[in-house]
Formats: C-alpha cells, structure tokens, sequence
C-alpha cells in the first residue's frame, strides 16, 4: 500500500550517495554532522579554515580555506550537491557594538555564498540559524517558526538577515533552500571556555572542581538540543521535498540554568557545589524554547538523547579531553 503525502516519508527524497559539501565542518555542529554523513555512506567535502580534525570519516575530503573565497567555494560545488552552511563568526555576546565588522564577516560572505550556488544551481542550501537570537523576547511559548523575529543582539540580526535572503534567492531565483533555527546544542565535541554552550562550561567547571559560574540569579531558561539529534535534522532537511522553508530544531521545553547545575551535581555525584552568580547580561533573554511540531510533521524527526544520558556523555568526552591535557 502506498503512503499519502500526509506521511512525512512521502516528502523525503532517498539520499542515496548524494554528495555534501559542509562549511565549517571541523566545528561542534560540524564534526556530528560529518558523523551522520559517514554513517549514510555520504561522500563528503569539508571546507574549513583549520586544519583537518584528529578524527576523519571515510568519505571525506578536506579543503583548507575560508568560505567567503567564493571562487573556492563555487570549484567545490556542483548540481548534485547539498550544501550545509555551518560556518558562524560572531556570538550573541560579541558584535554589538563593531556591527560593520559583524555585518562584513557574517551577512556579506553569506550573501556572495547564495549567489555563487544560484549560479553553480546546487541541489540544496541548508543553512543553520539561532532558534534562539532570531526571536527575540519571546510574545508566546513555545516559539513557532511564524512568532515575531525581534532580535537584541547583532548576532541575532544577522542570522536574521542570512535567512532572509536565503529566502529572496529562493523565490526570485530558485535556489532550493532550508533554513533549521536550532536551539542550544550540547553535547561530546563542545569544549568547555568557550563564549557559547552553558552545559560545556558548567560541566567543565565541575569536573575541574571549580565552582558553578552563573550569569543572573539562574533563572534564565533556555532549550537544550543535542548535537546528535541536531545532525540528524540536519540531514533530513537536505532530503525534505515539501513546501516549509524554516524549521525549529530543539528539545520543545526550557531547562534553567540553576536546575542544570542542579542535573550536573546528580550526573558526577557532586553536592553543594559552590556557584558564584554574575551581573546579567543584556543580550540574554529570560526565556526561551521552541515548538518543534512543524520539523515533526513534515520529516518525522524528534529528538532522540535524553537529557540526563546526554548530559553524562558529554561529561565523559570533556573529562577525556581533560586528562589528555594534563598528560
């Protein structure tokens, strides 16, 4: 019996060996996405600015460059690509001020990216937004890829902007796109110290003996996604045929950050451990998660990983990438 259109199987296309080109793929996202690839047996090219990671996938090639060479990028290219645009050179803590840099590293390699691929005419551009700068201060809850789009940082603007035209190249040229605004990803691969990933940072302030550093009374409350069900998305986006050009990618519901310090201590069987609240920062909204039903009903995906197994491997990974520094 034949499936009906209604079925989200009826609006994936088989990806077969279809090839993919991932820009910035040596990057956290980047590197469980190239996983996923290898996994489906997928020849993949991966652009990246550093050298090739410790760990490659079979398939892979590795390309040393910038993605807004685009003469590079178009050679990479070609008609029966999926092209994953990974790449992001600001944060939501940086850029508010120097917005003539931001907009120049971010929205303008961008844009000279989505015109290189209207002229290549690749299959797919899949491009990873913020399920979280995007929206701004929230007007409901859970957040539907059709709520209001206020960012309040340049970060979030420019994501902003990347999505937009995105979407003018795909109704005034074509250009097959889809946009996945992810929300929080954690998970094995995201190094503590970084500007982003509050799981990373706090478990690596754990496992390091330090005490807990919080911005704000720890109230503020964001939706977490692991980077495995983040890959997964990801390539079922490149497979998806229907009509949706934007889809939330996260968990569909809020952790605070006090009660994952809370998850963290149960995790590594730590009690009482010390937290040392700083000022709140302003480019932080207090609440934040995404309705996921619209990726559900046209691909099928869900998150998969709990939340505390998910928190317990990514304690391992950092706790592995701690003791080969300390050899």
């Amino acid at each position: 019996m034949s499936a009906s259109f209604n079925d989200p199987e009826c609006r994936l296309a088989p990806a077969a060996a279809r090839p993919a080109l991932v820009l910035g793929g040596a990057g956290f996202i980047g590197s469980a996405l190239r996983r996923r690839l290898a996994m489906e047996g997928r020849p993949t090219t991966v652009l990246t600015r550093s050298a090739p990671a410790d760990r490659t996938f079979a398939g892979e090639t590795w390309i040393q460059g910038d993605f807004g060479e685009t003469d590079l990028v178009a050679e990479l290219m070609s008609p029966s690509h999926d092209v994953y645009h990974l790449v992001s050179n600001s944060s939501p803590g940086i850029g508010n001020w120097d917005v003539e840099i931001d907009i120049a590293n971010t929205v303008v390699p961008t844009l000279r990216l989505i015109k290189a691929a209207v002229r290549v005419g690749v299959r797919k551009l899949i491009y990873v937004s913020s399920g979280g700068a995007v929206y701004g201060i929230p007007e409901v809850l859970p957040i539907p890829e059709d709520a209001p789009t206020n960012p309040i940082s340049a970060y979030g603007i420019g994501k902003l902007a990347q999505e937009k035209y995105l979407l003018l190249f795909n109704r005034h040229h074509g250009l097959d796109c889809q946009i996945l605004r992810v929300a929080n990803p954690y998970g094995p691969g995201q190094k503590p110290g970084g500007s982003q990933g509050v799981v990373a940072n706090l478990l690596g302030q754990a496992l390091k003996g330090e005490p807990f550093h919080i911005w704000g009374d720890g109230s503020v409350a964001r939706d977490f996604v692991h980077v495995d069900d983040v890959a997964h998305a990801l390539v079922l986006a490149s497979d998806y045929m229907g009509n949706q050009r934007v889809f939330n990618v996260g968990s569909g519901q809020a952790r605070q950050i006090a009660t994952i310090a809370v998850d963290i201590e149960r995790v590594l069987g730590l009690r009482n451990q010390l937290r040392i609240h700083h000022e709140s920062r302003g480019f932080d909204v207090p609440e934040n998660y995404l309705d996921i039903t619209r990726i559900g009903s046209e691909t099928g995906w869900a998150p998969t990983t709990p939340w505390l197994a998910g928190l317990g491997g990514t304690a391992e990974w950092i706790q592995r990438i701690h003791s080969r520094n300390a050899m």
